[in-house]
């Protein structure tokens, strides 16, 4: 009876999940911004401008200036809205990922990120392989909180639920992320607002929240039940 019941809970012991893995950093040399491109509304008739360089043996600075103005001459038409934008104001970065760190991502309840914010209010993007296949990606977009005290570092926890599909700014029906095939992770800043801005990165990791947590924190429950209602898991 013994031997049956060892067989029978060895297996439940290899099943012990990560609670935490790194899958971005900007330690290092010049290499770790090599993936990383950098977008603004110049290329739309735009007036922003921006970069993305390293600040800290491990961290980088996405950094620039926002314009509301844009060129009339070159500004985008919208087919939806039978009319061309009369104003713009967006900055945006880009990091093609890739490896077995973002490998099995659907064992953990979201992403961390460390930063150091401004005031400004910035979104994290991430981008998939699209439902069909193809060219055609789906971009994931989450609104990052305010600090305290611009300027500090925060260390952010951000479920898979708080992440929505975007197209062109609009927020699409409601469609889980697709944990396996991620393709790109991004910054994005269009608040609508014109001025400076800077934003410090440091590290990205997947999470669990805690069995702790989940038992006491009605927040944490809370987020896991929305993980669950948009498909993704919350054991």
């Amino acid at each position: 009876m013994s031997s049956v019941s060892t067989a029978l809970s060895d297996p439940v012991m290899h099943l012990r999940l990560e609670m935490d893995r790194p899958i971005l950093s900007f330690a290092g040399g010049s290499e770790a911004l090599e993936q990383w491109t950098v977008r603004s509304d110049r290329e739309h008739g735009g007036h922003s401008e921006c970069s993305f360089e390293r600040a800290s043996e491990t961290s980088a600075l996405f950094s620039g200036v926002t314009s509301l103005e844009i060129d009339p001459e070159r500004a985008p038409y919208s087919a939806e809205h039978g009319r061309y934008a009369t104003k713009s104001g967006w900055c945006s970065i880009r990091g093609l990922v890739g490896g077995p760190q973002w490998e099995g991502l659907g064992d953990f309840h979201g992403v961390r990120l460390r930063v150091r914010p401004d005031h400004r209010r910035y979104s994290l993007t991430l981008r998939t392989e699209g439902l069909l296949g193809g060219e055609d990606d789906d971009l994931y977009r989450a609104n990052l909180p305010l600090p305290p005290a611009p300027g500090e570092w925060l260390d952010l926890r951000i479920p898979y639920c708080a992440f929505a599909l975007t197209s062109r700014g609009y927020v699409q029906s409601p469609r889980p992320m697709d944990l396996e095939h991620f393709e790109a992770v991004g910054v994005l800043l269009a608040d609508g607002e014109s001025g400076e801005f800077a934003l410090e990165l440091a590290e990205m990791g997947a999470f669990r929240f805690s069995d702790e947590e989940v038992h006491r924190d009605l927040a944490v429950q809370r987020m896991l039940d929305l993980n669950s209602q948009l498909g993704y898991p919350a054991y």
